[in-house]
């Protein structure tokens, strides 16, 4: 079991209804426009940050998406480092590469302007032992 599967099981064991599109998102259906309701009718995102993070499109396209909801709508963002830094997530911000991510330009400057800043949010540092407990929270 990952660390997200321990994640969504303890706040649906704990009564929050959570949207994750590998449970919420049926097969056929289109991702962006779905990930994008499931996101409005959210109160909060949990974004977990890992050290392969900013190699997914579909990530940072979801961590533009809610940044921006956080900025025009004080939407709550809670990320988690699972198994990496903080700085370590800058410096991914920092290593982008537009070739690399077969990406126009402008696009990779918004999602390394995003990983950035969603690095300097206060949030929790997750370690891998046995893929739940916690190691301690920043700030």
């Amino acid at each position: 079991m990952k660390f997200t599967d321990h994640l969504y099981e303890a706040l649906e064991g704990a009564g929050f209804n959570t949207f994750r599109d590998e449970e919420k998102i049926k097969t056929g259906k289109t991702i962006k426009s779905d990930l994008r309701k499931g996101m409005r009718n959210s109160r909060m995102s949990v974004v977990v940050l890992s050290k392969n993070y900013a190699n997914s499109k579909a990530c940072l396209f979801e961590l533009l998406t809610i940044l921006k909801r956080r900025k025009k709508l004080g939407h709550f963002v809670l990320p988690v480092f699972y198994e990496v830094a903080p700085h370590k997530i800058k410096m991914q911000a920092e290593k982008l590469d537009f070739r690399k991510m077969k990406a126009k330009v402008g696009k990779v400057k918004r999602w390394s302007a995003a990983l950035k800043k969603v690095a300097e949010i206060k949030g929790m540092i997750f370690g891998n032992q046995s893929n739940r407990q916690f190691i301690h929270s920043i700030h």
